[in-house]
């Protein structure tokens, strides 16, 4: 049965390309299950040789053994890449992330900045935190300089994170406001209704 149902959620992986990444960001809270499914996944996609959907998985199953603490499958994963997937950026950042730890600092330093080019803002902000400590020795400047930028993409992140929670929260009072508006009116009819009956 738990074979069945890892199959089906392959079988999902390959076959729904629009919902691919909120399926694998799903299956990431259940570890050692999410790499069972990608593996099951990244097989059926070779199989059916749809490359596009295999690099996807490539890059999310590299992802995830990097934070499964499995540095060296991450890094022959990520390796493995053939073009750019859709989730290019992540690749690029877990590879800096892994050069860096192995104390490669030119390779760390080149996919780190390769993020800057690919990722979106959260990317970008996370690239420069390790670029400025990476500079720490080096170049001190620079990493001031990389520090100053992170800090400002941190505070970006954080204003338009609060700019979405405030408008959230606005459209849940007004929602509220109008279902009670709907539920008076409502009142208002039945009784009207029942009034013309009566005097009917």
């Amino acid at each position: 049965m738990r074979g069945e149902t890892l199959w089906s959620i392959s079988e999902d992986l390959i076959t729904s390309e629009n919902d691919i990444h909120q399926v694998m960001y799903d299956i990431k809270e259940i570890n050692d299950t999410a790499v069972i499914i990608y593996n099951q996944a990244l097989e059926t996609a070779i199989k059916n040789k749809d490359l596009k959907i295999a690099n996807n998985i490539i890059s999310e199953l590299g992802c995830l053994y990097y934070d499964l603490g499995e540095r060296n499958k991450a890094k022959q994963m990520l390796g493995n890449l053939k073009s750019h997937p859709s989730n290019y950026s992540n690749a690029l950042l877990y590879l800096g992330l892994i050069y860096k730890a192995e104390n490669q600092i030119d390779s760390a330093r080149y996919f780190l900045k390769q993020t800057l080019s690919y990722g979106d803002l959260d990317k970008q902000c996370s690239a420069y935190k390790h670029l400025s400590q990476i500079e720490e020795s080096f170049n001190h400047s620079i990493s001031k300089e990389y520090a100053a930028i992170h800090q400002l993409l941190l505070d970006s992140l954080e204003a338009m994170e609060q700019t979405i929670i405030t408008e959230n929260t606005h459209l849940a009072f007004s929602y509220k406001r109008i279902k009670k508006n709907n539920e008076s009116l409502n009142k208002e009819r039945i009784f009207f209704r029942n009034h013309l009956i009566i005097t009917w």
